[in-house]
């Protein structure tokens, strides 16, 4: 199955998520070392109904821990920072468009915006990565699923009297498309916008995936324009191979905190899997990982 490459862009909804009708039994891990245990599930940012309650074995490993470990505290975040990041390296100087920037292959994104109902104009600000953002909200929406049900945002309203460690922060988050190269956020983005793609069909087959946490599946479907296009390698080692080296060192930092001993981890389920994943780089920390 060709995956759609857009749902990897947005950052909150990296697996986006409608109901299955079964159980779900996605990844998650115990990672033990020296006395200490990290959990590391692997999240999706945006989902419904029918993901709760989650198994009892993820519950009770998060009433055990003594602190929550996210990408970023998304309760908390600056907007206006935020917005005045995007305006700086999200959009285009006066006179340069997206459209310039995709020269002879511009048809392709404004065939595409109109088989999802979004004006081409509303994009032809945008740089390439902020485009794919935006698209892949619109995707979301399709899907119809809500950011306000992801597992995230669950555990961070359960913390209560826990610690919460952000391992990135928002900005540090879109810093790593920003500054992807133009020609790479190009082809990121032209990949994800193939005209004989289904996106909502792909979108449905992630959570079918993820629901019965198959992750040699995820693995391929995730990761398949990686290995067919050597040409987007530094568009996955940045959003996923350089921000999972920072979330490891961040969580054996958390554990050097006085009174951890025990930390749940809720991270997108993409930043588990793979060779860079975060459960290979806790095995090369010396740390003992089983699936749970």
């Amino acid at each position: 199955m060709k995956r759609f490459p857009l749902t990897l862009v947005a950052l909150l909804a990296l697996f986006v998520v409608q109901s299955c009708g079964t159980s779900p039994n996605p990844l998650f891990y115990a990672a033990q070392k020296d006395g200490e245990t990290v959990y590391l599930f692997g999240s999706i940012h945006a989902a419904d109904e029918s993901f709760y309650p989650l198994p009892e074995k993820i519950e009770t490993a998060f009433e055990s821990s003594q602190a929550l470990a996210v990408e970023a505290d998304i309760r908390n975040i600056d907007q206006m920072e935020i917005t005045r990041f995007v305006f700086a390296h999200g959009m285009y100087p006066e006179g340069e468009t997206l459209e310039k920037a995709l020269g002879d292959e511009a048809w392709k994104l404004k065939a595409f915006c109109d088989k999802v109902g979004i004006p081409w104009q509303q994009l032809n600000p945008m740089r390439p990565w902020m485009a794919s953002m935006v698209l892949s909200q619109v995707m979301i929406q399709k899907a119809g699923i809500d950011p306000s049900r992801g597992l995230d945002l669950y555990f961070l309203e359960k913390a209560r009297e826990r610690g919460i460690i952000s391992l990135e922060t928002m900005e540090g988050q879109l810093k790593a498309f920003s500054d992807i190269p133009e020609e790479v956020q190009i082809l990121a983005l032209l990949d994800g916008i193939d005209k004989e793609e289904d996106p909502v069909k792909s979108l449905n087959e992630l959570t079918r995936l993820w629901k019965k946490g198959e992750r040699l599946a995820l693995e391929e479907n995730i990761f398949e324009s990686r290995l067919e296009k050597p040409e987007l390698e530094p568009y996955y080692q940045a959003l996923f191979d350089i921000r999972n080296r920072g979330m490891a060192e961040g969580i054996e930092k958390a554990l050097d905190g006085e009174g951890i001993s025990i930390l749940f981890v809720v991270v997108g389920a993409g930043h588990l899997i793979g060779d860079e994943g975060l459960v290979e780089l806790m095995k090369q920390k010396g740390y003992e990982v089983e699936r749970l």
